[in-house]
């Protein structure tokens, strides 16, 4: 899977069981595999070994607005899960439009840095996901679609 953007005002993310709102205007949040799916190695006689790498981890980036309440929430799960020693959270994207689902754990990787006396700007935050794989209500395949999986 290669890098998808979403569009907040028809997609939704639901973080640890609430929605996340006040996306900054004009704006997008991004789901991105962090390893390469496939790796080629060619030898020295052009022999050529491909690599699957089975690990589907990736981060999910989100861009609010600086005065947005669900900063705040952010932040709560960040210290939550250093208090707890348990950083991890459900996460779950849904894009009618595109027929892209997404269950996974996430944690904090990036919280936004924090400024003071600045005009309403934006903040970024970066999401770990254990997988970013997500799941189409469409077969991916004709064995899913024989075996109805």
């Amino acid at each position: 899977m290669s890098l998808k953007s979403f569009d907040p005002t028809r997609a939704k993310v639901i973080i640890a069981g609430n929605d996340v709102t006040g996306w900054a205007p004009d704006t997008k949040f991004t789901v991105t595999p962090t390893n390469p799916r496939k790796t080629v190695t060619a030898g020295v006689d052009n022999d050529i070994s491909v690599n699957i790498d089975s690990r589907y981890v990736g981060t999910l980036e989100i861009n609010l607005l600086q005065n947005a309440e669900f900063n705040s929430y952010l932040q709560y799960l960040n210290l939550g899960g250093d208090v707890a020693n348990f950083p991890f959270f459900p996460i779950s994207i849904a894009d009618p439009t595109s027929d892209y689902y997404l269950d996974t754990v996430g944690w904090l990787e990036t919280e936004s840095d924090h400024s003071v006396a600045q005009e309403t700007g934006t903040k970024t935050w970066i999401i770990g996901l254990q997988d970013t794989r997500g799941k189409s209500s469409r077969p991916q395949s004709i064995g899913q679609f024989i075996l109805g999986v």
